[in-house]
């Protein structure tokens, strides 16, 4: 859901579609916690936590800088598909 609880539609391509089956399949079943604590979240930290909006910005300022790009940050992702 996105602002005024609307729910939207998000396109993604085959490659992405591929990688979050393999990480549905392989990745997140190990680590969900049996106490339930990811609420239901896809994403999850090392520990079976909800991922937090910092370790999301980490990761995308982590791979752009590997990538050589320099002052990106994760709002900037919804800007290049829009």
């Amino acid at each position: 859901t996105g602002k005024g609880n609307k729910q939207r539609l998000v396109p993604f391509g085959r490659p992405a579609s591929r990688a979050l089956e393999e990480y549905l399949r392989h990745c997140r079943p190990a680590l969900a916690r049996p106490d339930g604590r990811d609420r239901g979240r896809l994403f999850l930290s090392r520990t079976g936590r909800p991922l937090e909006r910092v370790a999301v910005w980490q990761i995308v300022k982590r791979n752009a800088a590997i990538a050589g790009l320099r002052d990106v940050h994760p709002h900037m992702l919804r800007h290049s598909f829009a």
